[in-house]
């Protein structure tokens, strides 16, 4: 792991490996079949559209219950993995898969760093953060006028205290102009901590 800090009005860019291992096969998956029982330790949801972002124990779940919201034939339209602690003495950093959330330990922004996602924050007037960070798939199965559009983009918000409160996410899928936008609120008391 590399990490360069410039001073100014630079960016402090920093390399991180993600650790997208599958939970062991002996670990409890809860089934979330529907928005109803979509619960854990923390939980952000957009229970219009439905999609969430859970967490229970150390790992997390992401997308849409299993006969909600889903595409057609999807057995399992949401994924599982650790929730990784990727922090650097730079900054806090947590993510859950593609989705990374960071924020600078010495107050500075912006903060950039890469690996398949590319995420920049910045403090905001109330001591807390704004973040957006965008993820690309690249396969030799998408069409070629796909290349280079993300395949996920979420923007968040850090309060005062560090903990993220809001998540903001697109999608965007092979065939559809438009990306499916789900804004996944914090329902729990406890949240993400960075």
């Amino acid at each position: 792991m590399q990490s360069i800090a410039t001073g100014g009005a630079l960016p402090l860019i920093i390399s991180l490996v993600q650790d997208v291992t599958a939970p062991p096969a002996s670990a409890h998956h809860p089934f979330f079949d529907t928005m109803e029982k979509v619960k854990g330790d923390i939980v952000y949801a957009d229970r219009k559209s439905p999609f969430f972002l859970t967490i229970v124990g150390n790992i997390f779940y992401i997308g849409h219950p299993a006969f909600e919201g889903g595409l057609p034939g999807d057995d399992t339209p949401y994924t599982s993995g650790y929730l990784t602690d990727c922090s650097t003495p730079e900054l806090s950093c947590r993510a859950a898969g593609a989705h990374i959330f960071v924020r600078s330990k010495s107050g500075l922004g912006p903060v950039s760093f890469f690996d398949d996602t590319a995420v920049i924050a910045w403090p905001n007037a109330d001591r807390g953060w704004w973040g957006s960070g965008s993820w690309s798939y690249h396969s030799a199965d998408l069409p070629k006028e796909y290349y280079g559009r993300p395949n996920v983009a979420y923007q968040y918000e850090v309060n005062s205290v560090g903990v993220v409160t809001r998540i903001l996410v697109s999608y965007w899928r092979v065939g559809r102009e438009q990306p499916l936008v789900h804004e996944l609120k914090l329902e729990t008391v406890r949240g993400i901590q960075l």
